[in-house]
């Protein structure tokens, strides 16, 4: 297994990508067989610490997204 480890703040958007090379029917499999764990910490000041942790050959790509309009309405819903 890989580990990924970080510190997130609230609000931080994590994106779990295979890398190129990989096929659809692949990722599939592996992710059945193995699947992918995502710890995360306790908040401390507005951040928390994540782990991911996934199959070595899955070769994940993590990227960090400052802003993200898609989880923006679940993050912070109106109050109206």
């Amino acid at each position: 297994m890989q580990l990924h480890i970080a510190v997130r703040k609230e609000g931080d958007v994590v994106r779990l990508k295979a890398m190129d090379g990989f096929s659809d029917a692949e990722v599939a499999r592996m992710l059945r067989s193995n699947g992918i764990e995502i710890i995360l910490g306790p908040m401390e000041g507005g951040r928390s610490r994540i782990c991911i942790r996934a199959p070595r050959s899955l070769s994940l790509k993590v990227e960090r997204l400052r802003r993200c309009q898609s989880t923006e309405s679940y993050l912070y819903p109106d109050k109206t």
